[in-house]
């Protein structure tokens, strides 16, 4: 009886770990995912920037704040709190800028957000 307790007690203890495994595992692509999603949203939305395609800009700038704001409350960044807000900030001058279609300020604070989001992923 107690060895077949002992191989019960094992087998949960296992079970355990190995679902706290996938867990993390998990947890880590979705995080990267959001990250890529942040790269490929802040050089999307510069490209519609740069032709002026403000509809476009504006929808992209939404999502990029969303992805952004995912990411951010995440622990997977390394990142400096000032920085985060920042970006934070950044992202609201820039879509004010995009509001607007002024295309100089808008490519200003995109290339801000680009720039400070790098120094975070280093």
């Amino acid at each position: 009886m107690k060895k077949f307790s002992r191989i019960i007690s094992i087998g949960f203890i296992s079970v355990g770990i190995i679902i706290i495994m996938v867990g993390a595992s998990i947890k880590k692509t979705n995080d990267y995912y959001y990250q890529n999603q942040v790269s490929k949203s802040i050089m999307t939305a510069t490209k519609d920037i740069e032709n002026e395609n403000w509809d476009n800009a504006l929808k992209e700038i939404n999502y990029l704040e969303k992805v952004y704001d995912e990411v951010s409350k995440g622990n997977t960044l390394n990142q400096d709190n000032n920085e985060v807000k920042e970006i934070t900030s950044s992202l609201k001058n820039l879509k004010k800028a995009a509001n607007i279609g002024d295309k100089g300020i808008s490519l200003g604070e995109i290339a801000e957000i680009n720039n400070k989001w790098n120094n975070i992923n280093k």
